[in-house]
């Protein structure tokens, strides 16, 4: 179990982390939410979250402004599903790239292996499997790359509509 330290509203929180939990990000996120008394409609700022173990992405748990207009709700809601799919997406390559190296080491010649005892495997043996890694995930990564920016494209859209809406708000109620 690993402890993290975050500022929660000024105040200094201590969250526990389960490394390689079968809990998701955002469960974590709302553990967090139930435990320190994190009440979205309450914050000040989005708060963020401590790293998932698997994933590397640290989870983000967006506040809900007072007087939310249905523009903004649905901009927050369209973060929270990016990042939901950006969650799973590098959560499953992660696992995948984990057990494909895992594979890799344990293929090596028992003889290699037992030369090397207790040695980590040298940078250019492990390149050898970095670039064959690369080289049969390529396509993925340009899927996830191309849906990626589309997604924030739409996120950036859909912000600027946001904003244009609330300084029209405020340019009337002059």
């Amino acid at each position: 179990m690993h402890m993290f330290f975050i500022l929660i509203e000024n105040k200094m929180a201590m969250v526990s982390c389960f490394r390689r939990s079968n809990f998701s990000a955002t469960g974590r996120i709302t553990r967090l939410i139930h435990n320190h008394g994190l009440n979205p409609k309450e914050m000040k700022k989005d708060v963020i979250g401590p790293a998932d173990p698997v994933s590397n992405l640290r989870p983000i748990l967006f506040r809900i402004p007072e007087k939310e207009s249905e523009l903004e709700k649905k901009l927050r809601l369209k973060r929270e599903e990016i990042q939901k799919w950006n969650q799973e997406f590098w959560a499953t390559h992660n696992n995948n790239f984990l057990k494909q190296k895992r594979d890799f080491v344990n293929s090596l010649s028992s003889d290699e292996v037992k030369a090397k005892e207790k040695k980590a495997l040298t940078s250019e043996e492990m390149s050898e499997f970095y670039k064959d890694f690369l080289d049969n995930h390529w396509e993925v990564h340009l899927t996830y790359n191309k849906e990626w920016y589309k997604r924030n494209l739409d996120l950036l859209f859909l912000t600027y509509r946001v904003k244009c809406n609330n300084l029209l708000k405020k340019l009337i109620s002059f």
